[in-house]
């Protein structure tokens, strides 16, 4: 439960930010909640009909302080002829808690989806919806695993934080990384952020994106990974007879792939997966000769996005090129 006065200053600041507007543990019998819609309500304009709806209430039924908030908020946007189509769909029949999860996760498959359209390369809009529906993929899987326990939320906070820093950064300077958010941009905002090229945010969507299109296609499977220092941020496990669990990382550099083997986040002999959102840097030759017989898979196989989306015209040529470069 929040605090009224913290309440308050959350609503009024958020309000002018957003359109939508949930309310899972605040009354709205409330006066100075009330206050502060019928305040947005001239402020803001809220139409009726735009997806998603403006207001949403966890609730098995509207009481009448909510019917006559929203009737406030629509004023004469409200008919006697839609009057109950409005009330039912101000109406989410769930647990506060569990909703709160899903809306977490739909969040942030609406900013990656986002950033996917985003990323540079002549790749068309159609066929990058191939790439959104990867990403519903991964959220629909995370969401089969969910639970409304802390112990969950916890792990997914501190999961997602941990990789945020280390595709920015490429290393963890303090333990216990706690949640980042992908960017502090809404999503109609993002287009005009200019940190999204240097943060690799778009690339690596479009990463997410392929691991999506694959599980989606039952080329393999994805599970979560620990949080030890040598953990990667997921691993994938291919379906073929030899196929073995294998972590996947992600970081925006080269800067940042070095950063990665030097602190020793990525263990180069255990043959992890290494996904760039820049291109890769150009291996110094260490030798004018090769390596006699056959060698094999490199010890970490490593793929540039941005370099795959300059280079492909259609999501199926970006994911088998993806699978190759990655030997999945």
């Amino acid at each position: 439960m929040l605090h009224r006065q913290e309440s308050e200053k959350s609503l009024t600041r958020q309000g002018r930010l957003f359109s939508l507007t949930f309310l899972p543990y605040i009354s709205a019998q409330d006066s100075n909640i009330q206050g502060i819609f019928n305040k947005a309500a001239n402020e803001l304009t809220w139409q009726l009909g735009d997806p998603p709806p403006s207001y949403v209430f966890s609730e098995q039924e509207l009481g009448m302080d909510q019917r006559s908030l929203l009737k406030n908020v629509y004023r004469d946007q409200i008919t006697p002829a839609n009057l109950t189509a409005v009330f039912e769909a101000a109406r989410i029949q769930a647990y506060a808690k569990r909703l709160l999860t899903a809306l977490l996760l739909d969040v942030w498959s609406r900013k990656l989806q986002a950033l996917i359209h985003l990323a540079p390369g002549p790749l068309p809009l159609a066929e990058r919806q191939h790439l959104c529906a990867g990403i519903v993929s991964l959220r629909n899987h995370l969401a089969d695993a969910a639970g409304p326990e802390i112990d969950f939320i916890d792990a997914l906070l501190d999961r997602f934080g941990r990789a945020c820093k280390l595709l920015r950064d490429g290393q963890i300077e303090l333990p216990n990384v706690r949640f980042e958010p992908i960017t502090n941009d809404v999503v109609t905002a993002l287009p005009g952020n200019p940190a999204l090229g240097a943060l690799g945010l778009r690339e690596a969507a479009v990463a997410l994106g392929l691991v999506g299109m694959g599980l989606s296609r039952d080329d393999w499977t994805v599970e979560a990974e620990a949080l030890d220092r040598e953990s990667g941020v997921l691993a994938v496990t291919g379906k073929g007879a030899a196929a073995a669990r294998t972590k996947v990382y992600l970081t925006a550099s080269a800067a940042g792939a070095a950063l990665l083997r030097s602190e020793g986040h990525l263990v180069e002999t255990e043959g992890p997966l290494l996904i760039q959102s820049q291109k890769l840097a150009v291996p110094m030759t260490r030798s004018p000769r090769g390596a006699a017989g056959r060698t094999g898979l490199p010890k970490v196989r490593e793929v540039s996005i941005s370099t795959l989306l300059q280079t492909t015209t259609t999501t199926d040529e970006l994911y088998e090129a993806f699978r190759q470069e990655l030997a999945l």
